[in-house]
């Protein structure tokens, strides 16, 4: 397991912190409404958002369960877009209780949520039932790849090969909507030890939840062919390979699925790299082994 987020706050110091307190007993006591069924795992959620003119208010949001896996809610986006539809698009601190487990940490898709609405927002992440947390931003959930930029002319051949097939396949993209181009390959091996390459391009939806990510596209082609062992990510992402973390949430969290570490190689539009890990990209992440 990856090293947990953050810095232990007792409880006892949390009841010093405006708002902190109340707000992390708001996220423990909305687990209790999950609508959790099939997982029996309960989240709750709560954040404390702003709204010019009027001031702060604290939303919260239980994990709600579909037949339909995608169709599912968690409770961070659930809090998140409740406070939204109030007018209140300012997120400032987020409390998030895995009650059945507590420690867990959010998943790649609501860390994507999180970042757009509260960068810099203050994260209070409960690990036990006597509501001390750990404490941490909201910017800590999907870091930028810290490695060094590694330049297209001294790769090895056959790196340099496979980024040129990579690239290649922009022009296979489908992006009405977005405009943002990008392609993946995932390499993996099947139960034979066979190693295969699979190819993915972003492609929109009119209805923009049904957009599918490079890297996902890759990823299920693996999957549905039985190569699921030893994975490895290479993606394009455009120029810039040392701002922000360049890879949706949701794609990272597909990605978990195939280990906590797999490594990962982000390319931009010229063929340069840089090296870094799934571990990286999504610290203390939530996976099959956290359930």
């Amino acid at each position: 397991m990856t090293k947990p987020l953050g810095t232990l706050v007792t409880v006892e110091s949390l009841k010093t912190e405006d708002d902190a307190f109340e707000l992390v007993q708001a996220a423990w006591n909305a687990a209790d409404f999950a609508a959790c069924h099939r997982s029996n795992f309960p989240v709750g959620s709560a954040v404390l958002a702003y709204k010019e003119n009027v001031g702060f208010q604290i939303f919260s949001g239980c994990n709600v369960e579909n037949r339909f896996f995608p169709a599912t809610i968690c409770a961070e986006r659930n809090a998140v877009t409740t406070a939204i539809a109030r007018g209140y698009n300012s997120i400032l601190k987020v409390a998030i209780a895995c009650k059945k487990i507590p420690g867990g940490n959010s998943c790649g898709l609501c860390r994507q949520v999180l970042t757009e609405w509260g960068l810099d927002a203050v994260v209070y992440n409960v690990v036990d039932s006597d509501l001390n947390v750990r404490r941490f931003q909201v910017k800590d959930l999907l870091p930028a790849a810290p490695g060094p930029v590694r330049n297209y002319p001294g790769l090895e051949k056959a790196e340099r090969t496979l980024i040129r097939k990579l690239l290649d396949r922009k022009r296979h993209c489908h992006t009405p909507y977005s405009g943002q181009v990008a392609t993946a390959v995932f390499s993996a091996c099947n139960e034979g030890g066979r190693r295969r390459n699979f190819y993915g391009v972003t492609d929109d939806n009119a209805s923009y939840g049904g957009s599918t990510s490079a890297e996902v596209a890759a990823m299920t082609a693996a999957r549905s062919n039985g190569y699921v062992y030893d994975a490895r990510l290479m993606v394009n992402c455009g120029t810039d390979l040392k701002g922000p973390n360049p890879l949706d949430g949701e794609s990272l969290q597909k990605l978990r699925e195939f280990g906590p570490n797999v490594p990962t190689t982000l390319v931009n539009d010229f063929g340069d790299t840089v090296y870094t890990s799934l571990a990286e990209l999504l610290p203390d992440s939530f996976g099959p082994d956290s359930l």
